[in-house]
Parts: structure tokens; C-alpha cells; sequence
């Protein structure tokens, strides 16, 4: 429904002047304003239903602005010589009483909000059209405020209530973009009623009347289009490459360190001559020598477990400080027990090392 023309003009302080040939406001069929009685078409989500009946509330003061013109102008007190103006206002106002009805049925229980509610742009109309009266009025009710020493009241009162209503409705689509509950085609029928009420906002404003304090609509909209962005998928866990990989890697692990060594160190120990070893025997530097190193790869495999946190710190900390030192324990165990003792704390060592790599690895696929 394309808005009317505009329809009248200030031609002096205190009258409106009615515009021959053009109407006050769209045609005066009575809107669809989707509400229903079926439970099956309600809004159910509890998040677009509080966005519903706020809106409902906004509605209702924005026609609530056009409503008190078109008394004035029926009843004569605008334009007091225009029949025509005031059986046209006459014809209006039973079309926002009937809007009104439809949202009185709600309020009462009878009827329940329709899931196209949020969706349908019939009443932007009514929204522009109510402001464009209201532009008419808001001067003279600012200019007479000012000389008598106090607020302004009517439109300019009712334009104030619009505004702490619409900031109340900006938390609530926060909260429902959040959930992903709004449409694109929510956002837009909210946008239509916003930009409007901005324009009258800035209107008041220039001509004297309170600061508009309400959120842009561009700053809005942009917040509620990154939480209407889907979020990625998660990555698969089950039956992916990553999955027979990490696999593969726990079972090669848990064999080499259980299955092999656990009985090839039972052999070694079987054949072991059982006695210490000497600083001359060469197995003695081989021994310092291997130990270095792998003191050197326990440092720095759990470098990066340390700072991925992969492994809580309380854990790794300790088993780090511990295969560090049972590594380099080995090495004067060598010489005061039989060999077989030192080969297995160089074992542990390398079970630590070997748990702190696979660390690494599982995070890194």
C-alpha cells in the first residue's frame, strides 16, 4: 500500500488548510493485522512473541497520534469550514478503531498473535501517515509549551512514549537474533516502522523539542545481521580422516610403550648379568648420551602441550619435572645397580616423552 500524498499544510500558526482532491491517508478498507484465534498460526517462540506485543503497544501509540488529529478536524476544531476534511478525518478514525479492535482482541485473550504479524508492512502506512500529521502539530505544540513555561504534550508527548518504546524493542531483537529467531523479513517490517520514527525524532528535535537519544537503525541492524549470520558447522569427529588418524596414533602408541616394551624389557632383564655397571664400561656414555637428548625432547615436546593447554597444567608440570628426572636418575643408577634398573627408569622417561608428543600431535590433527 504506496502512502498518500502529503495532505496538508501549515499556511499560518494555528490552522491546518485541507488540500482539495487528496486523501489523509491510504484508502479506508480496514487493514489484515494478522492476528488469530488457531493455536496452530500463533507465535509460539516466547522471544518473538514479546517482540510482538511491544510492537503492538508502538502501534497503537502511533495510531493513537493520527487518531487525536482527526478529532480535532470531525469535530471542527481544525479546518472548522472544510466539511469534506472532516468527513474524510470521520472515515480515517474508523479505520484505526478497527485496527484497534483487532489488538483489543488480543489484549483481552480472545485472539492470539499471527506468525505473519511480524512480518506484514501494512501499518508502516499508517506509521508515516501519523507522523506527517504529527509534523504539522509538533511545532505549534513546542512554541506554546515554550510560552507557557512547560512540556510539551500531544503528539510531541505521545513521539516521547514511541521512543522509550522502540528502545525497549531493540533489547528484545538483540535477544531474539541471539536465538536465532528473527527473519530477514522481521527485521525488514521493524526497519520500515524505525527509519520513520528516527525522521520524526530528528523533526522534533530541530524544532526545539527533546534530544533524540534512540539507537540508529544502521548501528542496529548491522549488530543484528552478525547475529543472524550463521554460525560454521562444527568439524566432524566421527568417521572422519581426522578420527582413523588420531586413531592410528593412540593404538601405535599404547602398542610400542605396553605391548613391546613391557615384555622386550622382561627379556632384557631375563638375560641381564645383574650387576652394576663402571665409568669404564663404553654402555655407560652411550647411556649419558641418550639420556641427554631425551631429557632435551621431554623439554621440548611439552612446550607446545603447555601452551595449547591440551593437558592441564597440574598434570604436565609434574609428569615433565618426572621423566626429566628419572632420565637423569638412570644414569648414577647405572653404577650402584644392576643395569636393568637404570634401563628402566630411561623407560619411563620415554614413555613420559612419548605421552607429551602424542599431546601434541592429536591437537594438531
Amino acid at each position: 500500500m504506496e502512502p498518500a500524498s502529503s495532505s496538508r499544510s501549515v499556511s499560518s500558526r494555528g490552522a491546518l488548510r485541507h488540500r482539495t482532491g487528496v486523501s489523509w491517508v491510504a484508502p479506508v478498507n480496514t487493514p489484515s493485522i494478522s492476528t488469530s484465534t488457531s493455536n496452530e498460526a500463533s507465535i509460539k517462540n516466547l522471544s518473538l512473541l514479546a517482540i510482538a506485543r511491544t510492537l503492538m503497544l508502538l502501534d497503537q501509540q502511533v495510531l493513537h497520534i493520527a487518531d487525536s488529529v482527526y478529532k480535532l478536524i470531525s469535530t471542527g476544531r481544525l479546518n472548522p469550514d472544510d466539511e469534506q476534511a472532516q468527513a474524510s478525518a470521520r472515515e480515517d478514525a474508523a479505520v484505526i478503531r478497527a485496527v484497534n479492535e483487532h489488538f483489543n482482541e488480543i489484549q483481552l485473550g480472545r485472539a492470539t498473535f499471527h506468525e505473519g504479524y511480524l512480518q506484514e508492512r501494512i501499518l508502516v502506512t499508517y506509521w508515516q501517515k501519523s507522523f506527517h500529521l504529527a509534523r504539522q502539530i509538533i511545532p505549534l505544540e513546542i512554541e506554546d509549551a515554550a510560552a507557557n513555561g512547560i512540556k510539551p504534550s500531544g503528539a510531541t508527548k505521545q513521539i516521547g512514549r514511541v521512543e522509550e518504546g522502540a528502545a525497549a524493542l531493540s533489547t528484545q531483537l538483540l535477544r531474539a537474533a541471539s536465538q536465532g529467531s528473527l527473519t530477514h523479513d522481521m527485521i525488514l517490517s521493524i526497519a520500515e516502522r524505525w527509519t520513520r520514527l528516527e525522521e520524526i525524532l530528528s523533526f522534533r528535535e530541530r524544532e526545539g523539542g527533546p534530544e533524540k537519544v534512540l539507537e540508529s537503525w544502521d548501528k542496529l541492524s548491522e549488530t543484528l545481521e552478525k547475529q543472524l549470520r550463521p554460525s560454521p558447522l562444527p568439524p566432524k569427529r566421527i568417521y572422519g580422516s581426522e578420527f582413523w588418524s588420531s586413531t592410528a596414533i593412540l593404538w601405535s602408541t599404547f602398542m610400542v610403550t605396553t605391548v613391546a616394551a613391557v615384555p622386550l624389557f622382561a627379556m632384557g632383564t631375563r638375560y641381564s648379568e645383574h650387576h652394576a655397571g663402571t665409568i669404564e664400561d663404553a654402555d655407560f656414555y652411550f647411556l649419558i648420551q641418550a639420556n641427554l637428548v631425551q631429557v632435551l625432547g621431554i623439554v621440548l615436546s611439552y612446550i607446545p602441550v603447555w601452551k595449547s593447554g591440551q593437558v592441564p597444567k597440574r598434570v604436565g608440570i609434574p609428569l615433565t619435572v618426572l621423566g626429566i628426572f628419572l632420565t637423569i636418575l638412570a644414569i648414577p643408577v647405572f653404577l650402584h645397580l644392576p643395569k636393568e634398573w637404570s634401563n628402566f627408569l630411561t623407560m619411563i622417561g620415554a614413555f613420559i616423552q612419548a605421552f607429551m608428543v602424542l599431546q601434541v600431535v592429536i591437537s594438531s590433527t
